[in-house]
């Protein structure tokens, strides 16, 4: 089986948190956090090593988590190849009310 390429030109860490309600003007406490990493050829490529087939993600990563990233996709079976860009790793952060299942 020929080996799957992707390429991430911008990974992310996807931070989801998740809480009872969002109420303006108050407090509010988090249920539950996770933090994975993301990006379309990261994404992609975790699903073909799902699958059980060969693949290679390569890309562009800030230098503060292009080693943390490729020692994720190596868990996963993936090999890759970062090239380290000064600066930091964008953040996607979405926020997930349990109460009405509002996802902002």
């Amino acid at each position: 089986m020929q080996r799957v390429v992707t390429v991430t030109l911008n990974p992310a860490i996807d931070r989801t948190v998740w809480v009872e309600a969002l109420v303006p003007g108050t407090t509010t406490r988090t249920a539950d956090t996770r933090a994975s990493f993301g990006g379309k050829g990261i994404n992609v490529a975790r699903g073909v090593a799902r699958i059980g087939a060969p693949v290679i993600a390569l890309g562009l990563a800030g230098e503060d988590q292009a080693t943390p990233i490729e020692r994720y996709l190596e868990s996963l079976g993936v090999q890759s190849r970062f090239i380290r860009t000064p600066g930091e790793t964008r953040t996607n952060l979405k926020i997930i009310e349990q109460a009405s299942g509002r996802l902002t």
